[in-house]
């Protein structure tokens, strides 16, 4: 079986700064590393570095930083990056804040203004355009923080927003591009709140809104949902529908009558952004749309179903099953199952070579199986 997929990804790594002094298990947290000590800055990739400065401080300083910021970069040149990325308060009395942030470059990579047309930049070269929550990196690997952006509540986080740009990129690499320095110190606003990084718990929907999808969204690709709700004899009527987060989905072409419209939405990027249904009684339903990347396409599954196809038979769509791997934002693979769209085929003795197209996620892909059939005996479909 040979894939012929539009998309096939290369990988680059954005290693952020680690934790500024080792934590013990107590405290540990999958991904992140933990900052215990008030202006403290440290610089690791694999190991932990430790600079102090000062008495400690009489209220134990908890932060975590997340330990890499994958980067994911197609031959299309289209960017993805971490939609979960943030920065945990693990103080839940205090408030904290981000006071500075420093990048340095490694393995010939270079910054380059968030400005710059990086399309027009030579394919392969190695430069970077980085966004942290709307502050981007200068050419000297400094950030100018808004500093009322980058304050953490008590026992809450900030969400980094993260957005990257880089130039055209045709040959596979995988590579360290830099390394962040998060300075944290008590913020001073002690009072104000905020979510809770573990915080899973929805609201009980009391809008009486309804919103399915039928399939899943993948980066690049559209789909639908199909929102009803009580029109209450006509009375109520739809207001509006946004996306929280227009980097990762946006809403299009609304259509249908009232208490039953059919939303399209578009998928920009890997990641989650709630949509925000609106009704003119005041009532209001978020919707978290996920966009799926795509997974290792060697880990397609292909199964033939019909087991007694020989040669002189037809083999159909029907006859074979695949199972597409993708990635969730919450970085899970999962499988979807589908057919395949292509013309019937009569099979003959010997190689049968069947071309057909996948369609996933709203974006289609060309694909070639291919169907043994030796000596008249039963039909095998194998990879090649």
């Amino acid at each position: 079986m040979k894939f012929k997929l539009s998309k096939k990804l290369i990988a680059l790594h954005m290693v952020a700064i680690t934790s500024l002094l080792s934590i013990s298990q107590a405290f540990a947290m999958t991904g992140f590393d933990e900052i215990t000590k008030a202006g403290t800055v440290g610089k690791s990739i694999v190991t932990i570095e430790v600079a102090t400065e000062g008495e400690e401080d009489p209220v134990l300083f908890s932060a975590y930083v997340p330990a890499t910021l994958p980067i994911k970069v197609d031959k299309d040149g289209n960017v993805h990056t971490p939609n979960n990325a943030a920065i945990i308060n693990g103080v839940s009395t205090k408030g904290i804040a981000v006071t500075n942030i420093q990048a340095s470059l490694d393995n010939d990579w270079q910054a380059k203004s968030w400005d710059t047309d990086f399309s027009a930049l030579p394919e392969n070269s190695k430069y970077v355009g980085l966004q942290l929550r709307g502050d981007t990196l200068s050419q000297d690997g400094s950030f100018s923080l808004n500093s009322s952006d980058w304050k953490i509540p008590k026992n809450s986080y900030i969400d980094l927003n993260m957005d990257a740009k880089l130039p055209p990129q045709s040959v596979n690499q995988k590579s360290d591009a830099a390394v962040l320095s998060f300075t944290l110190d008590w913020s001073g606003d002690d009072t104000s709140t905020g979510p809770e990084w573990n915080d899973t718990s929805e609201p009980e929907d009391t809008s009486g809104i309804n919103v399915q999808s039928s399939e899943i969204l993948i980066a690049g690709g559209s789909g639908s949902l199909n929102i009803t709700w009580d029109t209450e004899g006509d009375t109520v009527s739809l207001a509006g529908i946004t996306s929280s987060n227009e980097a990762i989905a946006t809403v299009g072409t609304i259509s249908g009558s009232e208490g039953n419209k059919s939303v399209a939405v578009n998928g920009l990027r890997y990641g989650k952004s709630n949509i925000v249904i609106k009704l003119s009684n005041g009532k209001s339903r978020s919707y978290a749309l996920k966009v799926y990347d795509l997974g290792n396409t060697d880990d397609i599954k292909m199964e033939l179903t019909n087991k007694s196809l020989k040669a002189g038979d037809t083999v159909r769509a029907s006859d074979i099953n695949i199972r597409f791997p993708v990635i969730s934002p919450d970085g899970e693979t999962d499988y979807v199952m589908l057919h395949p769209q292509m013309e019937d085929v009569v099979l003959v003795a010997g190689e049968n070579e069947l071309p057909a197209k996948l369609v996933l996620g709203g974006r289609s892909y060309d694909l070639t199986m291919t169907i043994n059939v030796w000596d008249l005996e039963l039909a095998v479909l194998t990879p090649f």
